[in-house]
């Protein structure tokens, strides 16, 4: 396998220039705008957003940081680098224990639970235990009688 440019990159279209500031103190782009990364958590003036804090919604929206080998886009570097490794096949995580590689620390972590026989997630109606909390989710529906799949015959 070849190894590929692992070098994070911004869209071209979206760089701003750090000299460029208005007296917001805020990075303008080359048309003197204010990108929209930079106004994640202030309010929106968009009419049907208006008043209402939209930093999730800004967060969902604003994808500045571009793959360079497909069509994927990133909010942030971090999620472009991690992103990255699927095409680099860069694997930096390594468990102590057997050898076990990961491009993603929290992918680590929740093996490395093998080993240790951690199991943080808790039911609080018996004493079962779970090492994921998605496990005790599933876990949680015996409890409550909820069926999340529903057969497509019956």
């Amino acid at each position: 396998m070849d190894q590929k440019n692992s070098e994070i990159t911004m869209d071209p279209r979206n760089q701003t220039n750090s000299s460029d500031k208005s007296d917001t103190g805020k990075q303008q782009d080359e048309k003197g705008n204010i990108p929209y990364g930079e106004k994640i958590g202030e309010e929106s003036d968009h009419p049907n957003l208006q008043g209402q804090q939209t930093k999730q919604l800004d967060r969902l929206q604003v994808k500045r940081f571009a793959c360079t080998e497909c069509d994927y886009r990133a909010a942030t570097k971090t999620e472009l680098l991690r992103h990255t490794r699927r095409h680099t096949g860069e694997k930096p995580y390594k468990c102590g224990e057997c050898g076990y590689r990961t491009a993603d620390r929290s992918a680590l972590t929740v093996h490395t639970r093998k080993h240790t026989g951690e199991r943080p997630y808790k039911c609080d109606q018996c004493d079962y235990s779970a090492a994921e909390k998605g496990t005790l989710d599933q876990h949680m529906t015996t409890h409550t009688g909820e069926k999340p799949y529903m057969c497509g015959e019956c």
